[in-house]
């Protein structure tokens, strides 16, 4: 068997996401496996494969060039013959194009997606994946409400959503070809809004040949949702990196909370924030790991959650390097993870957990694979600012339970152990592709 292993479209190994490098990590340790990116570049005229080794595994570097970015039938040609050069009996993707299932699909090779952005089924994504217009979490398919939806995203919301619900579908579609090396005021931003919808709809439809990796519950059944297959669908946790269990600190009367994550809406902190009204300062503190991207609108709901924090014990760290978020850890006593959207996984809660600090957070989908209410943590409806403050006032008068949950924290899915369970799904695959595993 051979397997060859994808990253992110357009992105290479050293600037992937860390939890897809450490799933290749854990599978370069098998001799079946291969690693491939594909990257848009300027300085070259036509498509190429370069070949690199890293760690004793091959890396295919399939470069296209930069001016071939919209050409799709170029594109999907040179991942065919990236395909056919490397010849693997399974490719497992990272990707949310497409290219990867139908130049797949037309060799006949079994293809694996792991899902582990919203962006792979939602068309809002880009950190709100599955998070509707009303703010609550989405439970229906794909294209039936995404348009009003992904307009809450753009300037003048309900506008956008009336003129892309008053506007000839034939005739957005004539502006979106007429525009592709435009940048208009508005007009760009709409279009693509449309577009977007449009090609994530006939993705979802390509998926139908693929076997897919989902996180969570609710994942799942947005997928059967979807009219995916059911024997396409694995359920499987992320696998995430054992940390050092840290002690718990003493409480001297001051349960020091904290979160950890990018700054953006879709991760709650307005709701967090909120919930501190009333309670007692001398009760509490809240240490902020995280900053905001640099896109207006990220930039401008960090101001937001700096004004709500006026007057309440909080404390903004910023981002910052792996060793001193542990320093921020080890004086902290609750993870709250208030995320408001559909969440993956939540690999901050695995981390959490596995240093050995009890999880306060949301009913958003990863959470519910990993925290057990009262046991490691507690769980709470998203968007609620009843409940959230309800449950911190909680916290601070039961720091005993805040004790038994420490104790009762750990890592609740390893990479080693999902590597091994990637393993038995490519394994099952190639059985019934009747290709020799050995």
């Amino acid at each position: 068997m051979k397997l060859l292993f994808l990253t992110t479209y357009n992105v290479s190994l050293e600037r992937e996401h860390f939890f897809t490098k450490n799933v290749w990590k854990e599978l370069s340790k098998l001799s079946y496996a291969n690693l491939s990116s594909i990257l848009f570049l300027d300085n070259i005229i036509d498509s190429r494969i370069d070949i690199e080794n890293r760690d004793g595994r091959q890396y295919y570097l399939l470069k296209i060039p930069q001016y071939q970015i919209n050409n799709k039938d170029y594109i999907l040609n040179s991942i065919v013959k990236l395909f056919e050069y490397v010849g693997p009996d399974i490719v497992h993707s990272n990707m949310i194009e497409g290219y990867d299932i139908v130049a797949a699909k037309s060799l006949n090779i079994p293809i694996v997606l792991t899902i582990h952005i919203g962006g792979f089924i939602c068309p809002r994504g880009g950190g709100n994946g599955f998070l509707m217009y009303d703010d609550s979490i989405c439970n229906r398919q794909v294209g039936s409400i995404c348009m009003k939806c992904g307009c809450m995203d753009l300037p003048l919301p309900y506008l956008s959503y009336a003129l892309l619900q008053t506007l000839p579908k034939r005739f957005i579609r004539y502006i979106s070809t007429k525009t592709k090396k435009h940048n208009l005021f508005y007009v760009t931003p709409l279009i693509n809004k449309y577009m977007h919808i449009f090609d994530r709809v006939k993705y979802i439809q390509l998926m139908s040949y693929a076997h897919v990796i989902a996180a969570n519950h609710k994942l799942v059944y947005l997928l059967e949702k979807n009219a995916i297959p059911k024997e396409n669908i694995h359920l499987l946790p992320h696998g995430v990196k054992r940390r050092d269990k840290l002690p718990l600190p003493a409480c001297n009367g001051k349960v020091k909370f904290y979160y950890l994550g990018r700054i953006q809406y879709s991760k709650g902190l307005h709701i967090l924030m909120k919930s501190l009204e009333g309670i007692d300062k001398s009760k509490y503190e809240l240490h902020i790991i995280g900053d905001a991207e640099s896109r207006r609108k990220e930039q401008r709901y960090y101001s937001y959650i700096r004004a709500l924090s006026k007057n309440k014990s909080v404390i903004f760290h910023g981002r910052l390097p792996n060793e001193r978020i542990e320093e921020v850890i080890q004086d902290c006593h609750v993870m709250v993870h208030p995320t408001i959207c559909l969440e993956i996984y939540g690999i901050a809660i695995a981390e959490s957990l596995s240093m050995g600090r009890p999880v306060l957070a949301t009913k958003c989908g990863g959470a519910e694979m990993q925290v057990r209410d009262g046991y490691n943590g507690w769980l709470i409806n998203p968007n609620s600012v009843v409940e959230m403050r309800n449950k911190i006032i909680y916290i601070i008068n039961h720091f005993d339970e805040v004790r038994a949950c420490a104790e009762r924290a750990r890592l609740p899915h390893s990479i080693e152990l999902y590597g091994s369970e990637l393993q038995c799904v490519y394994k099952n695959l190639m059985q019934s592709y009747k290709v020799d595993i050995a």
